[in-house]
């Protein structure tokens, strides 16, 4: 099931499934995060093959195509933040740090370190905090009756500055 938030972002949470047609390739993804909660399979990232397990994290550049092929009932999570999220300066966006979003981001891009997929924590604790919070933006927006903007809001913050710190150290 997949909504739009904010206008920009785009949640998509898959519950035991063998087959994924979220991944198929869209010019509007700007930068996307894909958490697999349990499951196992490959993941093929632009012709190269990477094995997924339960607790694997992922982030996807621009241009970046990829294919799950799940060997086994897989859960995951996709949030894909779009272009605009980070040239849109609308009212809903103003309050968040977006400028400061993109530059991180566009930081991972031009590094050599986004060359691997796959998230690598220093620490238990960082995969775990990162983990809860996909989590949490996963819950509480498909909860339509509390949808709480601002926990989304300031978990999305987070979760981008656990990414950058990751791909920066």
């Amino acid at each position: 099931m997949a909504r739009t938030i904010l206008e920009n972002i785009v949640i998509q949470q898959y519950k035991d499934q063998t087959f994924f047609s979220f991944c198929e390739y869209t010019n509007i993804r700007f930068f996307e995060i894909l958490y697999f909660e349990k499951g196992s399979g490959r993941i093929k990232i632009n012709g190269k093959t990477v094995n997924y397990t339960p607790n694997s994290v992922f982030v996807f550049i621009p241009d970046d195509i990829y294919i799950v092929e799940a060997e086994t009932a897989t859960s995951s999570i996709a949030i894909k933040f779009l272009k605009s999220f980070f040239r849109n300066t609308n009212s809903q966006n103003q309050e968040l740090p977006i400028n400061d979003w993109f530059r991180k981001i566009e930081e991972i891009l031009n590094s050599e370190s986004h060359e691997l997929r796959e998230m690598h924590f220093e620490t238990a604790s960082d995969r775990s905090h990162l983990v809860s919070l996909v989590n949490m933006v996963a819950t509480e927006y498909l909860n339509t009756q509390t949808h709480d903007i601002f926990i989304i809001q300031n978990s999305l913050s987070v979760i981008l500055h656990l990414i950058a710190v990751t791909f920066n150290s």
